[in-house]
């Protein structure tokens, strides 16, 4: 008898809760849409918020409001404007905090699109094939970059946000315009085939005090313009197919901590030279593989740091008195900052860090003094003397 009372109170429970769903509130577990004038759908949400959800117009520059009536818009759902061809111009308000996997997929002539500073995420393939896209400023609050983020897009130049800790796989896959990258110290994960495929790209530089430890397979595979690499210090191992078919690749800086190599790591880059540590196994590997290889630490750069110090002296001291004119002072100044740059990287040789330091000292030569305004006088007039009669 217990046991058919219990059974009968979990049937009924059961029945309770079914029947709360289905005669619940639709706003409580559903959102309903609207569309504005300019052809854009909206998802109303139940948190006083708006997303936008998809666009109907047929407009190629689309500015997106800030509010729809009371609510603040603060995402763009998933394929919002995917395959859209006749976008040209996306206007995003700042209130937006996400952008939704394939949002903007196969937006084939999108050429010029802001990214609100608030942009807490962004969806896996959400740029994949806007081939327009040649420049983004993506300086946001984004933790990842994530998968085919960017594949396929038209990309030139990209800086990764500085709060990126992750750049998953394929996010940069098959970028054919993107020319250099620069990985801040801040990311610690790079998945395989981030960069595959991305035939312009010439340069690639790890900032020396990344919290990456290990490349993984095929990350730089088919960059057939690759010619600088600077991995991190912290670097452990490189695995597969991390520069295969980089025909053009010269040189790479590997650190003293890099102790896994895969074999096939070079495969089909014969031009590769390794720079690197005497006594380290970044040597012996290179020995082992038959790769030139390039002792870092007889490369002399005191001679320009002195160059430096007195660059940095001349410039602070022109700040109190402006000694030379402004357009020589920025020559001087472009020179040292290049110079400060030198210091960092390993992968100039001797002849490089001298002309590097030679252009400092010649920017320096070429300093053009303020004129000095002559002081004139006025001239002295006397009034005649006259006597009486």
């Amino acid at each position: 008898m217990k046991r058919i009372k219990k059974v009968l109170s979990v049937s009924l429970s059961a029945l309770l809760i079914l029947s709360m769903v289905l005669f619940a509130a639709p706003s409580a577990f559903a959102d309903t849409t609207t569309t504005d004038e300019n052809g854009i759908v909206y998802s109303i949400q139940s948190n006083f918020e708006a997303y936008v959800f998809g666009y109907i117009g047929t407009s190629s520059v689309v500015t997106i409001p800030e509010k729809v009536g009371s609510r603040l818009i603060t995402a763009i759902k998933p394929k919002a404007f995917m395959d859209n061809t006749n976008i040209k111009k996306i206007e995003l308000p700042s209130s937006i905090k996400h952008i939704g996997s394939m949002a903007f997929m196969n937006c084939s002539n999108l050429s010029d699109i802001n990214i609100p500073f608030l942009l807490e995420s962004v969806g896996t393939y959400a740029f994949y094939g806007t081939t327009a896209l040649k420049s983004i400023d993506f300086n946001c609050s984004v933790t990842e970059m994530p998968y085919s983020v960017f594949q396929n897009s038209g990309i030139e130049s990209f800086a990764i946000p500085s709060k990126v800790t992750k750049i998953d796989s394929d996010a940069f896959n098959s970028c054919e315009n993107l020319k250099a990258i620069a990985i801040p110290n801040v990311v610690s994960t790079i998945n395989q085939r981030a960069f595959l495929g991305c035939t312009s790209l010439e340069t690639v530089y790890f900032a020396k005090d990344s919290k990456v430890t290990s490349l993984p397979q095929k990350i730089f595979r088919k960059c057939s313009n690759l010619k600088t690499v600077e991995l991190p210090d912290n670097l452990t191992s490189i695995s597969d197919f991390a520069f295969n078919e980089c025909p053009r690749l010269e040189r790479v800086y590997i650190g003293e901590k890099c102790t896994d190599f895969s074999t096939s790591v070079f495969l089909n880059s014969d031009a590769a030279t390794i720079y690197g540590y005497p006594t380290s196994p970044a040597k012996t590997f290179a020995d082992e593989n038959g790769i030139s290889f390039v002792d870092v630490t007889g490369i002399d750069r005191a001679k320009l740091q002195t160059a430096i110090d007195r660059a940095t002296e001349i410039i602070v001291a022109n700040n109190s008195n402006y000694t030379y004119t402004s357009a020589s002072i920025y020559n001087l100044i472009n020179a040292k900052d290049n110079a400060d740059t030198a210091m960092t990287r390993m992968v100039l040789n001797q002849s490089e860090i001298d002309a590097v330091e030679s252009a400092v000292y010649n920017a320096i030569d070429s300093l053009v003094p303020v004129a000095t305004e002559p002081v004139t006088t006025a001239p002295v007039t006397t009034e005649p003397v006259t006597t009486e009669p």
